[in-house]
């Protein structure tokens, strides 16, 4: 059948053009996407495919690129400006000034779904310009899009990380693992993002954030559906942070859980910036961590322990701390870690 297809449209002389909505929503993915391979293979240069996903399909994009046949349009060109955000308010009669219009696509990101979103509750609002200053994701249809659509479609597992890390402005793999006191947060971030499910990762960091208001709803959920534990994400994840060295972000963290002492406590950590001359260069997250360890005199397999890294991993970054501390061995680096309170 599918033979006759291409045969088919590669015998009308005219452009043809083949709109497959929601792909993503196909169940059979993988045969689906190998009939169609076949077909574009097979159908000569007059078959045109428009097809629309929320990810990238199973489908040799690879080759499609080399090739110069596919043109790709993402999340980044579909976000709207002020000007597309100020037609399309426009087209649901609403007027608003260009402050209002900015705060609007502010809040949004651009994200096209949420503006048309937010002008039909404007359009049942008497002061629409209010609105745009007032609003709160979580009491809008907004909510009940996110929570369908996103929240919901994902396994229990993957809805409760997403609850837990939603309290903080952005997050590591190891980081939603403390939160969680789980190990799958990596390559569930991963997945998230893969599928433009509302995660993006922060440049080359390996860090992830959620778009703010997928957050703000998330939040809103999580004090309902467990309303004594977000102070104690907070904390968690204030403790992560001060380990790590992220000082600023832990105080934020220690204050959001509303712990005075926790906060004063991360604040009176040293960042690294503020190490003193006498240390070649600063130490990393990573060796202050193994120099901690090694402080309290355990030993190379136990620090790998500890850390869950390899003991050669351990020796090298021992090597690392020795040279940026001008010592040679271990127990010469402790004191002056001590005196710089790396410690």
């Amino acid at each position: 059948m599918l033979a006759r297809l291409a045969a088919a449209l590669g015998a009308r002389p005219e452009r043809v053009t083949l709109v497959v909505d929601q792909f993503d929503a196909i169940t059979a993915v993988r045969e689906t996407a190998e009939e169609l391979h076949f077909v574009l293979r097979n159908a000569a240069p007059n078959l045109r495919v428009v097809l629309t996903s929320r990810y990238d399909p199973l489908l040799p994009l690879h080759r499609y690129r080399t090739a110069g046949v596919v043109t790709e349009i993402r999340n980044a060109d579909l976000v709207f400006d002020e000007e597309a955000a100020a037609v399309l308010l426009a087209r649901h009669d609403l007027d608003l000034g260009p402050e209002d219009v900015r705060a609007l696509v502010r809040r949004t990101e651009g994200w096209a779904a949420g503006l048309r979103l937010c002008a039909l509750a404007m359009q049942r609002t008497g002061d629409p310009a209010a609105f745009t200053r007032q609003f709160t994701a979580d009491r809008t249809c907004i909510a009940d899009y996110l929570l369908t659509e996103v929240l919901n479609a994902q396994p229990q597992a993957i809805q409760d990380l997403l609850l837990r890390v939603s309290v903080l402005p952005r997050v590591s793999p190891a980081l939603a693992d403390a939160l969680t006191h789980r190990d799958d947060a990596e390559w569930i971030l991963a997945a998230l993002e893969r599928v433009n499910a509302f995660v993006e990762s922060v440049g080359a960091s390996g860090w992830y954030r959620l778009h703010p208001l997928f957050a703000e709803v998330l939040r809103a959920h999580l004090r309902h559906r467990m309303p004594r534990v977000e102070a104690e994400l907070h904390r968690l994840a204030a403790r992560w942070l001060a380990d790590e060295g992220h000082t600023s972000e832990a105080a934020e963290q220690a204050a959001q859980a509303g712990d005075g002492t926790g906060t004063a406590g991360v604040v009176a950590v040293p960042s690294v910036p503020s190490v003193p001359p006498a240390v070649v260069e600063p130490l990393s997250d990573r060796e202050r961590e193994v120099l901690r360890q090694a402080a309290q005199l355990q030993s190379n397999a136990d620090i790998a322990a500890e850390l869950h890294i390899s003991v050669n991993t351990v020796k090298s970054h021992l090597k690392s701390v020795h040279r940026k501390l001008c010592v040679n061995r271990r127990r010469d680096a402790v004191r002056p870690a001590r005196q710089l309170m790396l410690v």
